[in-house]
């Protein structure tokens, strides 16, 4: 049902990977209580063909690798396509059907389901139209299942969130001035092509930037 995954999303297991792709956050929890259901999806701006089908796909794959057992509606339409793959139509909506029923065998245990960087959902062709598929598909699925949905985003796509997931809670999360600054201090050191007076006068106006907003 190419449920396999881009280059740019990991396929395994959360547990398989603490140091690659998931929070110390997500693993240490994971270690702490094995019956979780965790499916994450790191949204990269530089990936220009982003697609909702894409997304929910990956969710997919996760939490399948999660379970005891594959849900019958899976395995039938896994042996759909492979007993005729070339009259097999790919649909989003079957994909997020799929979803549902997986994380319904996960009821007994929490189910979660991580977006991050969502702001960084980028199709150059459909952007707008994939964003809402997703959104819809996901909005559905916190209403229908009991699984728990948390996106991380920078503010400019707060409102188109919150009118999507109207019962949801926002939580605003600011860096500390003494991380921002030594974060800058390492990414600037890594542009050797510029002077130093200049990576000085570019950390001191991102810092005096940050310093007029209430920590």
């Amino acid at each position: 049902m190419k449920l396999a995954l881009e280059s740019h999303t990991s396929c395994l297991p959360l547990f398989l990977q603490p140091c690659l792709t998931c929070s110390s956050a997500i693993f240490n929890r994971l270690r702490e209580n094995p019956t979780l259901g965790i499916s994450y999806f790191f949204f990269d701006d530089s990936n220009r063909d982003e697609t909702a089908e894409n997304v929910i796909r990956a969710l997919l794959r996760q939490i399948l690798a999660q379970l005891r057992r594959i849900p019958r509606d899976v395995s039938a339409e896994y042996s759909r396509f492979k007993n005729d793959p070339d009259r097999m139509i790919r649909s989003r909506y079957t994909f997020a059907s799929l979803l549902k029923s997986s994380l319904e065998e996960l009821s007994s245990s929490p189910s979660f389901i991580l977006l991050d960087a969502y702001d960084e959902f980028r199709n150059k062709d459909d952007e707008e139209r994939q964003r809402a598929q997703l959104c819809s598909t996901l909005s559905a699925i916190c209403r229908s299942t009991s699984a728990k949905i948390l996106i991380t985003t920078r503010p400019q796509c707060r409102h188109e969130l919150k009118d999507v997931f109207s019962s949801s809670e926002i939580a605003v999360i600011k860096g500390d001035l003494i991380d921002v600054e030594k974060y800058l201090g390492d990414q600037i050191q890594l542009h050797k092509y510029l002077h130093d007076d200049l990576k000085a006068n570019i950390k001191k106006t991102i810092l005096d930037a940050n310093r007029e907003e209430a920590w």
